[in-house]
């Protein structure tokens, strides 16, 4: 990697990569005035981080989806001289969404979707059990999404500059079919390996009028289907540390609970699984010693919640699709697509 594409994220780079967290396909002029940069810059700024892969724009369907298909999250052991050799076979698996190499228990722990219930036990034990040097697979259901990541959102700019961004909300209210269909699907596998491309690019990909793209996108997001979301390189912008919370929440008190941690800052996913530790909180954390005053913020604040486990993810291989290298950066994606069938 040459020395500019390993350059660190700068405050600028922040602000802009902030703005389109809020407004992912906003025009470079409608970002100018809250950035205070003209649009010719923004954009070449943001081809760099692009093309360094230090920042991206992709698609994800929102909780609402989630809720109808069938997700897990994956603990996984391994012989210790295979866990980066099955991290590898995983990162290729459409089912696979996110897989982080943890330090904790479980040596992988593997964000998974498939169509249904029978698809998971499949995905969980034909596929990932039989990849050489797994020892143990431990399936956890998730009974309820609080809130997934691409809600998580730095604070580079002011609540001016915030202010000054286009709406990307539309009016109305919910209504309309809440499942994906096929051209949806087909919708978001492009928008999946780059957020911005231009109508008329997708609509010749998808074989249908750019008007009919944009249409077909607003109702998506009107409808809360699914979000539009701008990852970064995290590690280069000193956010080194993603950490997972297992957590012991009365079964009467996880609604609140878990919808109150969703709003904590330093959220990034936050659900409830089946089994004896029945929440999980995953979280952005500038260092390590950030942890334990996180730890006891939780005990101080949700006396319902008794942390059980905890684990620092070493390296994070793929982020939702997109595979990463040692520093964060995307390489690659294998885009997911939880509806194909598991037969």
């Amino acid at each position: 990697m040459t020395q500019e594409t390993d350059k660190i994220i700068d405050e600028v780079d922040l602000r802009l990569i902030n703005a389109l967290q809020l407004a992912p396909r906003a025009s470079w002029a409608q970002l100018a005035d809250a950035l205070e940069l003209d649009p010719v810059t923004l954009a070449r700024r943001w081809s760099r981080l692009c093309a360094a892969g230090n920042a991206w724009i992709t698609v994800s369907p929102s909780t609402r989806v989630f809720r109808q298909v069938c997700t897990a999250f994956l603990e996984i052991r391994c012989r210790p001289d295979r866990c980066e050799s099955v991290a590898a076979a995983l990162v290729e698996h459409t089912f696979a969404v996110t897989v982080e190499y943890a330090g904790g228990d479980a040596d992988l722990l593997v964000t998974a979707g498939t169509p249904d219930l029978e698809g998971m036990s499949r995905f969980a034990l034909d596929v990932v059990a039989t990849i050489d040097g797994v020892e143990s697979v431990r399936t956890r259901l998730i009974t309820q999404w609080f809130t997934e990541g691409s809600r998580w959102r730095l604070n580079a700019l002011g609540p001016g500059e915030r202010s000054t961004l286009p709406s990307t909300r539309t009016p109305g209210g919910l209504s309309g079919a809440s499942a994906l269909s096929a051209p949806d699907r087909a919708l978001l596998r492009a928008l999946s390996r780059d957020g911005r491309r231009s109508w008329s690019e997708l609509g010749a990909e998808l074989g249908i009028s750019a008007p009919s793209v944009r249409r077909r996108l607003d109702r998506l997001l009107h409808l809360e289907l699914v979000t539009m979301r701008c990852e970064f390189a995290r590690p280069l912008a000193g956010y080194a540390v993603l950490a997972t919370f297992w957590g012991r929440v009365p079964p009467a008190r996880i609604e609140d609970t878990g919808r109150r941690l969703s709003r904590e800052p330093e959220t990034r996913n936050c659900f409830a699984v089946h089994g004896p530790n029945n929440l999980v909180v995953q979280t952005w954390l500038r260092s390590v010693g950030d942890l334990g005053a996180f730890e006891q913020r939780l005990a101080d604040s949700y006396p319902d919640l008794d942390i059980r486990d905890r684990s620092v993810v070493l390296r994070l291989h793929k982020l939702l699709g997109h595979v990463l290298d040692g520093r964060g950066r995307r390489v690659r994606s294998v885009v997911p697509d939880v509806w194909e069938s598991t037969a």
